[in-house]
């Protein structure tokens, strides 16, 4: 239970649904010599108007019977998969639900709309349906990092002259080569693996502010909240779901560095961004 799954070729990988469109999953079961099909799993997706998902019941009509363009509708058979969940619903076996979720639009108890003041390119959500408290103390957010005072880099920092986008593989790009000649994330911009450190394009190299080795420069890609817990502060809580390897934010605290690259001291007591309610705990849930 909690597992989210992006696309239904997942739920084929992991074996929880191995219909890669159909909303019943079914096996056939041998009983007093005669094979009858068991419903095994369905995926209630929201295709039908009416079905009733309120998250205690589910009221789930069967597959097919979908309106057509013209406005006609198809008669459900009683076969496959919805002979299946009938016989199923006869003998009472237990059927695996996978729940298809709309995107979250509002949430109870929003406090504040957007406590960046339009500074993200998506909005970040102050909630509290906990208590009567109106925030968290009082602090200036800056979205990205912030050092405190210049310094001198111990050599040169190199930079590219690609056109366009960055490519793995690119022998001629000093990027490229710094992540071991491949992009460090995806297109949809998930790491590829987790790497100690990632070299990211900067603004001295002549690539596109799209290519894929600026990923933490093109701002917050999910939307997120800051919401008051019961016993631990303000948290940091995503209205979307996020993938393993997902860019969350940068930190966007001020930062001390009498010497570079190390030590490098980060203050979020006056000024940050939302990476400032993050997991504080040694063991936390993001890097």
């Amino acid at each position: 239970m909690g597992d989210i799954f992006l696309f239904r070729k997942e739920l084929c990988l992991v074996g929880l649904h191995a219909q890669s469109m159909a909303g019943i999953d079914y096996l056939s079961l041998k009983v007093s010599g005669y094979e009858d099909p068991v419903a095994v799993s369905i995926v209630s997706s929201w295709a039908y108007d009416d079905d009733g998902n309120n998250g205690g019941m589910l009221i789930y009509t069967g597959q097919c019977g979908l309106p057509k363009k013209d406005g006609q509708t198809f008669h459900q058979k009683l076969e496959g998969g919805n002979l299946a969940l009938e016989k199923s619903r006869h003998r009472g076996n237990e059927i695996r639900v996978i729940r298809g979720l709309k995107g979250v639009i509002s949430r109870a108890g929003v406090i504040l709309p957007d406590l960046t003041s339009g500074s993200e390119r998506l909005p970040v959500s102050l909630v509290n349906d906990v208590d009567d408290a109106k925030g968290s103390a009082y602090f200036t957010y800056t979205p990205t990092p912030k050092y405190i005072r210049p310094y001198s880099l111990s050599e040169p920092s190199l930079s590219c002259t690609c056109l366009g986008d960055c490519q793995s593989g690119d022998v001629n790009c000093p990027c490229i080569q710094k992540n071991e000649g491949f992009l460090p994330s995806s297109s949809l911009g998930v790491l590829l693996s987790y790497p100690a450190l990632v070299h990211e394009c900067g603004v001295k190299c002549a690539c596109s502010s799209n290519c894929r080795n600026r990923m933490t420069q093109a701002g917050l890609k999910v939307r997120l909240e800051v919401f008051k817990t019961t016993n631990r502060g303000w948290g940091l809580g995503s209205w979307d779901p996020i993938r393993s390897g997902g860019f969350i934010c940068p930190q966007g605290n001020p930062s001390h560095a009498p010497r570079a690259p190390f030590p490098l001291v980060i203050d979020a007591k006056r000024e940050g961004n939302v990476a400032r309610c993050g997991s504080s705990r040694c063991r936390g849930f993001f890097f």
